[in-house]
């Protein structure tokens, strides 16, 4: 349904083909990623649940203090943010919109992604959403 990448993709592009598909979002967005340090992404997750959408936010321990991360608004707007041990090793990301969107990726959620080669890609499937909110459910369940 939709692919971006990097080199070849303005890192805007990618970032906006993300927060358009949290927009679309009717009943959850379930996210675990490495690090999420776009305030745009940010915006769209905080919108989603200002729309009554069901935000959870699972994220490594170690980027939550960095100086880039959007740990600090997420959960200064009240977002469902747990912290993950696990996460602090995945390199992998996803989205998990409405039980059947998939935004999955390398891709790293920031706007400076000029140089690297990254890979973002959105599925409809049921299937996959299902075995990604597994994976979801196993890192949000042990995260703090």
């Amino acid at each position: 349904m939709g692919v971006c990448y990097s080199p070849g993709y303005l890192p805007s592009d990618c970032i906006s083909l993300i927060v358009y598909w949290i927009g679309r979002a009717n009943s959850t967005v379930h996210v675990f990623t490495y690090s999420l340090t776009s305030p745009n992404i940010t915006q769209a997750l905080i919108q989603a649940v200002a729309r009554h959408v069901d935000v959870e936010v699972a994220m490594g321990t170690i980027q939550a203090g960095s100086k880039y991360s959007q740990y600090g608004n997420l959960t200064r707007a009240g977002l469902n943010v747990r912290l993950s041990n696990i996460a602090d090793r995945m390199r992998e990301k996803a989205f998990i919109i409405d039980g059947h969107i998939v935004l999955w990726e390398n891709f790293n959620w920031d706007e400076i992604n000029y140089f690297n080669d990254e890979k973002f890609l959105v599925f409809n499937s049921t299937v996959f959403a299902a075995a990604y909110e597994q994976q979801f459910q196993s890192i949000w369940n042990t995260s703090t």
